[in-house]
């Protein structure tokens, strides 16, 4: 990639994290998205992709990129996104005046394809918490599998806040404040079982229970450790979860995100409070939650023709 363009691109990647407040995880997914993009421009036009010829592309040229993507068989939910971060890259230009009016903010952003999560049952998260102990590890690894597994599914926490959390959080509290999306913050609830789940991980682990390890650390200690006394990283979890849940023969869907999609799915299912699990869950839009509310519609669908078969035909 070319000097310039490079630099420039690692500006626009930087803004994301201190001005927008992005996750990390944007940030990554937006830089891999434009790589992506700037690779079909080099082999659609035979030319590198220099910062001087990008700002120049024409509407054409994003047709037979969308062309490109859907021949590759992506989702309409990924094309989406790739053109949303090459509106925010094009965006940033143009707030640095690096360019003025330009035609991609008259494009039309690709529709994503509703695509409903698939939330796990509550007896198999019952099974894959019951079965921790048949992964590598000491007893307080497993305990710390089965309190992260329960609170992520308690209170509908995304993988990263969960494993964001610090001892101090939870003293002495009813409610723990969650740090989510764009800095926005959050309180959920500590339920008592979730409270237990969580003490006997933490009696039994090695580095929360040895006084010396608080005395000599600074303040926020890690509510969930790695082996080496480190913060859990989310790789780590995920794997462990992808690996237990081949073991009980398990759907692929079930990773730790579709913890969290359970515990929307389960409280949408019971109390139907749309508002209060919006709050819970900490999304921007209503929209965003409504999501929940189809989920239990094609359920019921599915519970109608499952118990009325000529519900299928009529």
């Amino acid at each position: 990639m070319p000097t310039r363009l490079r630099k420039i691109q690692s500006e626009w990647l930087d803004s994301l994290i201190f001005d927008k407040s992005s996750a990390s995880a944007t940030r990554l997914a937006y830089d891999s998205d434009i790589r992506c993009f700037l690779e079909f421009y080099a082999s659609y036009t035979g030319e590198d992709a220099t910062f001087e010829k990008i700002i120049k592309i024409e509407p054409k040229d994003w047709r037979a990129w969308s062309s490109s993507q859907r021949n590759a068989g992506l989702c309409s939910r990924t094309i989406s996104r790739r053109f949303a971060a090459l509106k925010s890259f094009f965006k940033f230009l143009e707030q640095n005046d690096y360019i003025k009016d330009h035609l991609i903010f008259s494009s039309k952003t690709p529709k994503a394809g509703k695509t409903l999560p698939r939330p796990a049952t509550y007896d198999e998260i019952m099974l894959l918490m019951d079965n921790c102990f048949q992964l590598p590890g000491t007893p307080w690894i497993h305990k710390r599998d089965q309190a992260l597994i329960f609170l992520i599914y308690s209170v509908g926490l995304r993988i990263n806040e969960a494993l964001s959390i610090n001892c101090k959080d939870i003293e002495q509290t009813e409610f723990l404040t969650i740090c989510g999306k764009g800095m926005k913050t959050r309180q959920v609830p500590l339920m008592p079982g979730t409270m237990r789940i969580i003490n006997d991980y933490k009696n039994i682990c090695p580095w929360l229970s040895h006084s010396q390890y608080f005395d000599k650390k600074s303040f926020a200690i890690p509510l969930f450790l790695g082996e080496k006394g480190k913060r859990l990283v989310a790789q780590v979890f995920e794997a462990r979860v992808r690996a237990l849940r081949k073991i009980l023969n398990l759907p692929d869907s079930f990773t730790p995100h579709a913890l969290r999609h359970s515990c929307a799915t389960h409280l949408m299912a019971s109390s139907e409070d749309i508002r209060g699990i919006q709050e819970l869950l900490g999304h921007a839009s209503l929209s965003t939650t409504q999501i929940y509310t189809d989920i239990n519609s094609e359920q019921l669908r599915t519970t109608i023709c499952r118990a009325h078969p000529r519900a299928k035909k009529d």
